[in-house]
């Protein structure tokens, strides 16, 4: 899951790239940005959802995070080769260690989200067309792509000591471990009725 939907999503973004490119990485660019890349993964975590359709939130929360694992290790991946092969191997160096420990409220995170918000939504059964139009299902894949968008947002003011970015991992881990409360309540409500 890791390899193959880490792969899938990155090319799937990069298809949705080609066909809504983005020109400058402004704050409409980042909205695009944040946009494509959570809808590329979103069409991997559904593959996975549709193929194992799991029945547990906290299956959704793993699918979605190991899926944005794998988008995150080889995006950055191609991050520190570019940077590498531009600026040399300590700025390649860098970049790889940034994007390590920012690892933890970006794509992972983002995408366990919304892995978990489509198990939420669709419960036991089969995955269809309509959980995707589901209002709760619509407001909890609103919080990464918003995440997402302002991550990658032009806002220096605010990343002086990384704040932004330090707020912005706090917010995606509320989520994380609300989403987290929910499945364990799902659990013991489903052992109860045993």
């Amino acid at each position: 899951m890791f390899f193959i939907g880490g792969t899938a999503s990155l090319v799937t973004t990069l298809i949705l790239f080609w066909i809504v490119p983005v020109y400058n990485l402004n704050v409409g660019g980042a909205i695009i940005v944040g946009v494509v890349e959570e809808v590329g993964k979103l069409v991997i975590i559904l593959y996975f959802i549709k193929k194992l359709n799991p029945k547990y939130i906290l299956n959704g929360l793993l699918i979605g995070a190991a899926i944005g694992a794998g988008f995150a290790a080889f995006e950055s991946a191609g991050y520190a080769f570019r940077f590498g092969t531009m600026n040399g191997t300590d700025f390649m160096l860098s970049v790889m260690f940034d994007r390590a420990w920012m690892s933890i409220g970006t794509h992972v995170s983002w995408a366990a989200i919304t892995g978990a918000a489509l198990v939420y939504v669709k419960k036991a059964e089969p995955l269809k067309g309509e959980h995707l139009t589901d209002a709760k299902f619509l407001k909890l894949f609103a919080v990464p792509v918003i995440l997402h968008s302002v991550w990658d947002m032009p806002l220096y003011l605010f990343q002086v000591f990384n704040l932004m970015y330090i707020v912005l991992i706090i917010i995606a881990w509320i989520f994380i471990f609300t989403l987290i409360h929910a499945g364990l309540k799902q659990i013991v409500r489903l052992n109860v009725g045993q």
